[in-house]
């Protein structure tokens, strides 16, 4: 069943916005009386019936069929921090952090980083987002962070925290704290973190250990999606 985003569901009957109406009306080119399913991004989808379809797919209407239905919160969150990859890269990782299940993205300014979005453009990656979302049948959207340093998100850290390092030497199994709120695995930059943020990370509160994915050397995004994989798998099975 195809599925749209709505921000909220609640009621019986919805208008979708402009963008998602001419997706369901003149891309896949759906009929009144068909079925659809819709998502808010905060857990939560339903059921609908495509009432009327305005000119040019405007004014799409639908009505639920079934209750709304609510995805439990997972826990702990799982959070990836990460510094930029440059171009397509960029895109790329978000959407494949959103496919696995990561909850959040903070990205990190770092003395080696190679690309910095403005916040303008991370409100423009909602829409990425909200198409993986669509494709994997996840209703909880991918909450995407502005740029801050390093220095900024050490400062008040919320759970559990891993280096992503090629010389970590925590063992991968490193054990979870049991009332942790977040996951975090935070992933540097193309030229590798510096010696003193990998002594900035180790002196943070929330530091359990520096951790080797690979015994290759990785691109940040294949670093952040292995890392986010690895944290989701800690979780629980499929978050």
């Amino acid at each position: 069943m195809d599925r749209f985003f709505h921000r909220d569901i609640t009621p019986a009957e919805l208008t979708l916005e402009e963008s998602e109406g001419r997706h369901l009306a003149q891309v896949l080119r759906k009929e009144p009386g068909e079925l659809v399913e819709v998502f808010d991004g905060q857990g939560a989808s339903a059921t609908t019936r495509i009432a009327s379809i305005g000119k040019k797919g405007g004014n799409v209407v639908l009505v639920r069929t079934t209750e709304v239905a609510v995805d439990p919160a997972p826990t702990p969150a799982v959070c990836v921090a990460a510094a930029v990859p440059k171009g397509e890269r960029f895109k790329w990782m978000i959407e494949k952090l959103t496919e696995i299940g990561v909850d959040e993205l903070q990205l990190l300014s770092t003395r080696r980083s190679v690309a910095e979005p403005g916040a303008d453009r991370v409100d423009k990656l909602t829409a990425l987002v909200i198409a993986a979302c669509k494709q994997s049948r996840r209703n909880r959207l991918l909450r995407i962070h502005p740029v801050v340093s390093l220095s900024q998100f050490l400062k008040s850290p919320e759970g559990d925290l891993f280096l992503c390092n090629a010389d970590g030497s925590s063992p991968i199994a490193t054990p979870v704290s049991a009332d942790a709120s977040h996951l975090i695995v935070a992933v540097g930059p193309e030229g590798g973190w510096t010696a003193d943020e990998i002594d900035e990370c180790s002196r943070s509160s929330g530091f359990r250990g520096a951790i080797a994915l690979s015994s290759h050397i990785l691109r940040v995004e294949t670093a952040a999606i292995l890392g986010g994989a690895w944290a989701v798998q800690r979780r629980g099975p499929f978050g």
